[in-house]
């Protein structure tokens, strides 16, 4: 088993993130990582660790991209984030469940035409982080706008090869998530 450890300590103001990758298969044909990630929080000093087995990470073998970047503005009505299909980060800070409290989407899954995939962290009302099941099952990809006035994202995605599939979900008042409009249209 190799480790490789990663410390980020700017793009948040109330946590310090550290990232573990270790390898959890030695088979070369399914060769798995583990991240481990340690959560500190900077006003309390406890700390949080979550262990966390992406879907396939393609590029990162032992060693988790230290990019990373905040979309974390909850008084900014819209956010267009950059995250695109060979260009994006693997570790984001975003409140995208808009309570005003700081989430998180880590890289799940990338290699596949479609782009990268995220599993979404959100920050309960205790400071702790727990798995978004339908962000993270359903949805997978990152949102394209953030729109913190009307408590919405909006995806878009291609779709076989000559088709882009946009598509906003909302947040409902049972935390849940629903898609309030979708369109497909030709790739120009």
């Amino acid at each position: 088993s190799r480790n490789n450890e990663i410390e980020n300590l700017s793009i948040s103001k109330k946590f310090k993130f550290k990232f573990q990758v270790s390898t959890i298969n030695n088979d070369e044909d399914d060769e798995k990582q583990k991240i481990n990630i340690t959560i500190k929080n900077i006003e309390t000093n406890k700390n949080q660790e979550i262990d966390f087995i992406p879907g396939l990470l393609y590029t990162k073998k032992n060693n988790l991209n230290s990019s990373s970047h905040s979309y974390f503005s909850p008084k900014q009505e819209l956010i267009k984030t950059l995250e695109g299909i060979e260009q994006y980060h693997d570790f984001i800070l975003l409140d995208f469940n808009f309570d005003g409290l700081e989430d998180f989407a880590i890289i799940n899954y990338e290699g596949s035409n479609g782009g990268p995939q995220y599993a979404y962290y959100k920050q309960n009302s205790k400071g702790q982080f727990e798995l978004d099941l339908q962000l993270t099952d359903d949805i997978r990809l990152f949102p394209i706008e953030i729109n913190n006035k009307e408590k919405n994202l909006k995806f878009g995605h291609p779709s076989g090869c000559c088709k882009i599939n946009t598509f906003v979900i909302k947040i409902q008042s049972n935390g849940k998530w629903k898609e309030t409009y979708s369109k497909l249209d030709d790739i120009k």
